[in-house]
């Protein structure tokens, strides 16, 4: 239900256009980005069985909307820990 919810607060997340550009099959992680004229959301996904710090070359600040997880950013890259099997949605402030 909560991704759900997430969807719908988020149009990006339902009309927007959708560009992979992480699948790094060693580390198991794979990331989306989503994005129309009102907003812009990334997906990152950690299938492997530890955690894994990821860094993405994204300018801005974003917030995850899923889990919380702290997202730290220096204005072109941003950088979180994904635990193991889960994922992240990070939404565009």
């Amino acid at each position: 239900r909560k991704v759900i919810s997430i969807r719908k607060e988020n149009s990006a997340l339902m009309t927007g256009d959708i560009e992979f550009f992480l699948a790094d099959d060693d580390n198991e992680l794979l990331a989306y980005r989503r994005s129309n004229a009102e907003s812009e959301a990334v997906a990152i996904f950690n299938s492997g069985s530890s955690e894994r710090k990821v860094e993405l070359e994204l300018s801005g600040s974003y917030s995850d909307v899923l889990n919380s997880l702290t997202v730290q950013s220096n204005g072109t890259q941003i950088s979180l820990t994904l635990p193991a099997r889960t994922a992240a949605i990070l939404i565009k402030k």
